[in-house]
């Protein structure tokens, strides 16, 4: 009797770490294909701030029109994001990302053969919403096919995704701008997304009877929440949910953060070819420097989230938004230095370039990391109510829809009056950040509190918004 209990729990335990090492490996095809995925799309949205300065020098666009073609790819990002995040617990994410990356691929070869600049415009918000569909159904990835300890690695690591996938753009346009030209960058971009999308929709395919499994899995948690709760959570939209639980600041923080993460970035390339008398090639590659410090952001903002802030990503984001602020006072005060004589190529030396890219770099870096706070883990917060991916599709609508308003913003600014006042509106968006994240995170506290107690019953809109 003794020896049949002793193998009973010994098959137990051998039947636990079989399973955690199931899951675990599962977990991993499920973030590489992820994070495959979301590098290469990056390669089709990022190129055209590497190709913009040559369309320009060209004549074929000018700045209000390359100004005009980024916002126009953010609104259609804003837009699809809103969409698919709320119709990404219907449409299979197979489908999704992979239509995504096809849809993104043509956008990129259609560029690479036009020379209507109204039809760059069309094209490129063509790009943006194909690009719109893949960060939701990420998350829905994450959220449901992935166990919730393999979550904690898996969403700090897919945020890694962006810079790698940047560095593999600029790098990519770096050595076509310099052989072929901005036509063919475009059209070589288009087709490792169109290659990229067939992989994803056959790889992700072959794990349908695992995928099935952690589906079933989801729907019984969703199901247990909202019989303790006494209420159908997929039927609570996304508006009720943002006053609900404590995201009224969050959406001011992610606006800030938008403005900053694309609509500084989008610029770079453009900025040190004007204000530094650079070439087209070495601009890019010097923006490379972007997503390689840019790397260090997204374990940096986890890092002081965890440690400084028990896991309150508001208030880590309020330091971070500090620490940015502080920084683009610096980029302001060295533009205004390097502009100052109205001659950029006399007047700035290589080193107050490098100190400039390098400052505006760890900006990125950190906006990078309180996005990926944004947009992952307080979203992966709403997975045991199936709102994951409505909750970071309408966080990332908010978020590319400021960045679209600053492409033109920015664009007007550049034309009209120059760098300086740009890097100025940058600046006071870190300001915005800053006062959002300290303003709201007490109330985030509080709903985080909530949901590790199991606790998901609403309080009204009063009580979640106030006493800050």
């Amino acid at each position: 009797m003794t020896k049949n209990h002793g193998q009973k729990i010994f098959d137990a335990i051998e039947h636990l770490r079989m399973d955690k090492v199931y899951f675990k490996r599962n977990a991993v095809k499920i973030f590489l294909l992820c994070f495959i995925a979301y590098s290469v799309i990056y390669v089709g949205r990022k190129n055209f701030g590497a190709c913009a300065n040559a369309m320009i020098r060209e004549g074929v666009i000018d700045e209000v029109i390359s100004g005009t073609i980024l916002a126009a790819f953010l609104i259609a990002y804003a837009m699809g994001q809103f969409i698919v995040g709320i119709i990404g617990d219907i449409v299979p994410p197979r489908v999704m990302i992979s239509a995504g990356l096809l849809g993104a691929g043509l956008a990129n070869i259609l560029m690479g053969i036009n020379s209507n600049p109204v039809l760059y415009i069309i094209i490129w918000f063509f790009c943006g919403a194909s690009c719109s569909m893949l960060w939701a159904p990420m998350i829905y990835c994450i959220s449901n096919w992935i166990t919730e300890d393999n979550q904690k690695w898996a969403g700090v690591d897919i945020a890694v995704s962006i810079p790698a996938g940047t560095i593999i753009s600029y790098f990519l346009c770096f050595i076509l701008l310099k052989v072929s030209g901005w036509r063919v960058s475009f059209i070589v971009c288009g087709s490792v997304l169109i290659v990229t999308s067939a992989l994803i929709f056959i790889f992700l395919g072959r794990m349908k009877s695992y995928i099935s499994e952690m589906e079933e899995r989801s729907k019984l948690t969703v199901k247990k929440n909202s019989e303790i709760e006494g209420k159908d959570f997929k039927k609570l939209s996304i508006l009720r949910v943002v006053f609900t639980f404590g995201l009224t600041f969050t959406v001011f923080g992610i606006l800030s953060n938008g403005i900053l993460k694309d609509g500084l970035e989008s610029w770079v390339p453009t900025y040190i070819s004007d204000l530094f008398n650079e070439t087209e090639p070495a601009a890019s590659l010097i923006s490379i420097m972007l997503p390689v410090v840019s790397l260090s952001g997204v374990f940096l903002a986890t890092w002081v989230c965890r440690r400084f802030c028990k896991s309150n990503e508001m208030l880590a984001s309020g330091y971070l938004f500090a620490g940015a602020a502080v920084l683009m006072l610096s980029v302001l005060i060295l533009t205004i230095f390097s502009s100052g004589s109205g001659e950029a190529a006399e007047g700035s030396s290589v080193v107050t370039m490098l100190v400039t890219v390098f400052l505006i770099s760890m900006v990125i870096a950190i906006m990078l990391g309180i996005n990926n706070l944004y947009l992952t883990f307080i979203p992966l917060s709403f997975g045991k109510i199936g709102k994951a991916s409505s909750v970071t599709g309408f966080l990332n609508s908010v978020s590319y829809g400021a960045a679209a308003l600053s492409g033109v913003v920015s664009g007007f600014l550049l034309k009209n009056v120059g760098w300086t006042a740009a890097i100025a509106m940058f600046t006071g968006s870190a300001v915005l950040g800053a006062v959002a994240g300290f303003s709201g995170s007490r109330t985030w506290g509080r709903v985080k509190e909530r949901f590790s107690k199991g606790d998901t019953k609403q309080d009204s809109p009063a009580e979640t918004d106030s006493g800050q």
